[in-house]
Order: C-alpha cells, then structure tokens, then sequence
C-alpha cells in the first residue's frame, strides 16, 4: 500500500496533491496548501474538517466518522479529512466546503497602556565621520572608529558583524565622508548611509491561534503598523496540548511546526516593509512573547516533556539570538530577544502583560486573567505576584462546539435577551450567521439561564419550544441560518458542557489561587480582563455564569492585548527588559495538577450560577 500512489484534487481551489494510500485526506490537503480546520490535532474528534467526495473512492467510514457525521451525510460524501484515506490507484477528487476552510478572524491588536514608557532601545545608531584609508588599511579605519566610539560616546566594541564590516569597507572604498552605524550591546551590526534609515523593531505576540506583529520606529517608539493572522500551525492542533503532541512525535514534525510559524512571520513582515520601500535589513531588533509550548516551537527546543508532570520547559531563560540562525529575514546580525518564561504553561507572554498593565505595582489585592485556549491567572498581592495556568481549551475559541467558529465575519459574538424575554443576536460585521463564537456562545449560556431554557446545571429544559432534539441530542434552535444542516444555529447540551468545563477551568484556578494566598473575593480590588476574548466577552455574562467570582462590575477592567503592549515595551526599553528579567526571578507559580481538592473545585466550578457553585462547595466538599 505504501508503495502505490494517488493524486487528490480539491474543488474549488483547483490544488492537486500525490500522496501515498496510507496518507489521510488532511494530510494531502496540507500538502495541496489547503488551510482545512483542524482543531483537535487530527484526532477524529473536532468534526471540523469535513470534505465531500465527487470522484473515485475512499476507504470505508471509521468509527470517528459515524459518531461526527449523519447517515444522510455520509450518504452524501460527506467524510472526515483526518480519517478517510485514498483507496485503490488513481484519482480522487474532492469539494471543500467554506465551513471547513480556516477562517480569518478579528484580531485584537491593540492595547490599554497606562504608561508610557521611557524610550530606551537595545540599540543606538550615531553618525561618525570616516578617514579616507589606502587599500587594505580597513583594519585601520576600524581601530579609529573603536576609539572614536570609546571616546566621543563611552562605547566599547567588542565585535563586529561580518555584514556590517563588508558595508563599512565598501563606504570606504566608494570614498564616503560618513556613515551611520548601528551599535548594540557594544558591537556593531549596521552601517547606513542615509540617516533616514532609522532602524525598526518588530514585536511579536506568539499565540496558539493567532499571531499579532507590530512594528516600530526606534526614533520615535511609535507602533508604524499592526497586523495579525491565524497561526499557521493551528491546522496540526487548536489548543497547546495537541501542538506538543504532534512536535513529540519526532524531529521533523517540530521542525514542519516552527517553519509553518517562521514563514508566517517572514511572508507579513515583507508586507509591512514593501508597504514602506523598506528593505528587510531596515529591522534591526525583534521580540517574541508566547506561551512555552509557542517559545520553545520558535526556538527549536524540546517540547515533549511539557506535556506530562511535572511539565519541566527546556529553558527558563533570557534567550537572545541572531536572525540569521533562527531563519527570519531581517538584518542578519539583528537580535530576537525572548524574555523568560515561567513554568511549563506560563510562558513570556503572560510576563509581557504582567509588565504592560503594571500589576506588579497595583495597591492590590489586584488579579489578570488573559482568557484565551490557555488561561494564565496572575494575583498580585503584598509585594508579590501569584500565578497559574487553566486548560480552558479551544471553547473560547469557537472550537468543541458544534456550530462553532472563529470571531470571523457571520459569527455571532453578542446575545441578548429583549424585555418580551425573546433573544437577538448580533454577527461579526452584520453578515449572515454562520456559526457563533466564544463570546457569542457565552452569552447565549447566560440568556438560556435568564429565559428558564437552561438550569443551573446545565441542562437543557424540556418543553421550552426551542428545545428540540437533533439527531439524538438535546438543542436549543439559537438562531435561523441558510448554510447550516438543519436550517438552525444550534446550542447544544454538548455544546453547553464545553463551555462549562472551559469557564469551569478559569473559575477553578481563580478558587484555588484565592485560597493559596488566603484572601476572599470580596478583597479584590481590581480584576484585568486581557487577550482577545478577555475584551469581546460580556463582563456581565462572565459574572452571571460563575465564570468570575461576584465582584461589582465596575472593578472589572478590560485591557486588549496587554502581551502585545508588553511586548513593544521590552523590545523599546531596555530597563523594562531588566525589570521584566528579574521579576520573572520572583514570580511564584502555583501547579493545579495535585493541588489539593482541585477535581473538586473544578466539579463546582461548573455550575452556572454562583448559588449553585457556593451549595455544592458546601455540600460535597466542606470547603467554605
């Protein structure tokens, strides 16, 4: 079977790919550089990227395939990329619905920073005056430069890129009077002829599902521009466990993970630059910010170990690189900066935000939450700063649901219940619905409790003529729609535990950080909402479904990306690098795998009410 070969074609995107019989659908459409769904790391459990079949034949439906998929589609064509697989010699061709395509989502880039920085950039670019010297004296010119940078500006160098020499000699030999040189950490790294060309950085905000770039004028600290796209790596896994599963599954599945992130990378950045007739020598400086398991992916390091106990990183930290060994086009001998991590599931972008909304100098009491696939939870108070990881999973994101997508246009991200008690909703840019996302969904769970659809519980209550059932589950028809099986968006009760176990997870590790400090909600001062569905959630939906403990509304503060912020600020300041530096040193980190009673407190953390969460505290767990 291995032997024998076969070309899939995908409709409509005319892409062909040859693959191997033993090679399933998704794996020839990634080949054929086609972005199918793939949240659950190719598992047979998502159901997301479902292709039709028009020409030739597959293997027979597995297992996975019968539970995800109806028999009316399976009669259909209707398969499971990740499952089925070519079957005999030949040609196959299949139709890609728009639904199973990767869908381009909103992004929040931006963020509140409430103060502002103190330029103060790892690299300086001073203009100094050259002496003509005879052919083969270059040796000699640098020697007066060292001196002249010793003397006129207190810099020592200690090395010279190699490209920055061959630009300082061809200065020479065309018999220019001056040059401007960049200078970093008392080395050399550019010679440019026009003092136009004021040096760039580039921040970087590496998540699991998405990735936030910003570029930035070292002259000024002003952001030129922002951008954000989908993390290329998304399709070999939504969350972070199934990212790490696939890198552990050899050297060059890693490798294929840190290229498709790299690239990614490099294909915006030329964007960015072309926009501006800059070249890629104009960025001089590059900061990356990104859970572990993103850190370690971009740098080539380890990650297996972080996905069993104790979840031990590779490196903690600072790691300082040149472009050119990590691959992305920018000056060569530019440096990627990657400030410290702090455990196997709090990596450097929660630092970044800890850094970009100034918790660590909060009166506290004073709590951020970053709500996104991976929660990171950070308690600042008495002089120190208490942190934990919650596995919320893909919920938030839209994965794990049935009719769930990405914050993209036809999403509906906002529910809310009129005063006759029927529901409206609201799509991404007022298009037809096509789904509903992680905000949207959260809101849907808050207007069921509050119209009597749903329980406390989270069960579905029979009777409500919303509440049918669909192909043997219970439903609540949420919304009409004309590309969705069935004609309606559905919230289902599978739909509904997904939700639970992702809030469920934040609201547990907020219990059990609150208990190891041993302080009461009600001492919280102030709780920071940041990350993208930290500022598109409803803060009265979070409270009304026991997602966040009962704080009065007006102490909860929504920030954006705070990482992003933090990022542009370490890659501006250097002193903010050393502080970020040694804070890291001092944060505590709390691990809630084998904290006490933590089944426990994630079991009552489910419900959906915060009588409900407090009555079973009480009458299961004897926990006040």
């Amino acid at each position: 079977m291995t032997g024998m070969r076969a070309t899939v074609t995908f409709q409509p995107q005319r892409l062909l790919a040859e693959v191997s019989l033993d090679t399933s659908l998704l794996e020839a459409a990634r080949q054929a550089g086609i972005p199918l769904e793939s949240r659950c790391g190719a598992k047979g459990k998502c159901g997301m990227c479902r292709v039709v079949l028009q020409d030739g034949s597959l293997t027979e439906p597995t297992e996975p395939e019968r539970k995800l998929l109806s028999a009316a589609e399976l009669k259909n064509g209707f398969r499971l990329a990740c499952e089925a697989r070519v079957a005999g010699s030949g040609e196959v061709a299949l139709y890609v619905p728009p639904i199973s395509l990767v869908q381009e989502q909103k992004y929040e880039l931006e963020g509140i920073s409430r103060i502002k920085s103190a330029l103060d950039p790892p690299l300086r670019t001073i203009r100094v005056e050259l002496v003509r010297a005879l052919p083969g004296e270059e040796s000699t010119v640098l020697t007066q430069l060292e001196r002249l940078l010793r003397d006129a500006h207190g810099i020592s160098m200690k090395t010279s890129a190699p490209d920055a020499l061959g630009k300082l000699r061809e200065a020479i030999e065309q018999g220019r009077d001056s040059v401007s040189i960049v200078v970093r950490d008392g080395g050399l790294i550019d010679v440019r002829q026009s003092d136009a060309e004021s040096p760039r950085g580039l921040a970087v905000d590496l998540g699991t599902s998405k990735v936030a770039m910003f570029l930035v004028d070292f002259d000024t600290g002003e952001t030129e521009e922002s951008l954000g796209f989908m993390n290329p790596q998304v399709p070999f896994g939504e969350d972070v466990i199934s990212r790490i599963q696939y890198a552990g599954g050899g050297t060059a599945e890693a490798s294929r993970l840190r290229e498709l992130v790299i690239d990614g990378i490099n294909d915006r950045l030329e964007e960015m630059l072309s926009a501006r007739g800059l070249s890629p020598s104009g960025v001089a400086e590059m900061t990356v910010v990104g859970n572990t398991a993103m850190h370690h992916l971009f740098l080539g390091l380890p990650v297996k170990q972080l996905g069993t106990s104790p979840f031990e990183p590779a490196s903690i930290d600072v790691i300082e690189r040149d472009a050119r060994d990590l691959g992305v086009k920018m000056l060569p001998a530019g440096t990627v900066y990657m400030p410290p991590v702090i455990a196997g599931f709090v990596g450097s972008d929660n630092l970044a935000a800890i850094i970009a909304t100034r918790l660590h100098r909060e009166e506290g009491p004073c709590m951020l939450v970053d709500l996104g696939t991976n929660t990171e939870v950070a308690l600042g108070i008495d002089n120190r700063i208490v942190c934990c990881s919650c596995a919320s999973g893909p919920a938030f994101e839209g994965g794990a649901v049935r009719h769930g997508m990405r914050a993209s246009a036809g999403a509906i991200e906002k529910v809310e219940v009129e005063m006759d008690g029927s529901l409206t909703v609201s799509t991404v840019e007022d298009a037809e619905p096509l789904g509903i996302c992680g905000s949207g969904i959260l809101d849907a769970i808050s207007a069921l409790i509050d119209t009597g659809a749903l329980d406390e519980r989270g069960r579905l209550v029979s009777g409500n003529p919303r509440v049918v059932d669909d192909e043997g589950e219970r439903a609540y028809r949420l919304e009409p729609s004309s590309v969705i099986k069935g004609g309606w968006i559905t919230v289902t009760q599978g739909d509904i535990r997904e939700i639970q176990k992702a809030k469920g997870a934040v609201r547990a590790g907020i219990e059990m950080i609150l208990e190891h400090v041993s302080i009461s909600y009600n001492d919280i001062k102030k709780v920071i909402l940041a990350g993208a569905f930290g500022t598109y959630i409803n803060p009265a939906s979070a409270l009304f479904t026991a997602m966040l403990p009962p704080i009065p509304i007006d102490r909860i503060v929504q920030v954006g990306n705070a990482a992003g912020v933090g990022a542009r600020e370490l890659l501006c300041s250097v002193k903010q690098r050393k502080e970020a530096e040694d804070l890291a040193k001092s944060i505590e980190h709390l691990e809630l795998v084998g904290y006490p009673n933590a089944h426990l407190f994630f079991a009552s953390s489910m419900m959906l009410s915060e009588e409900s969460v407090n009555d079973y505290m009480r009458k299961w767990h004897g926990i006040t």
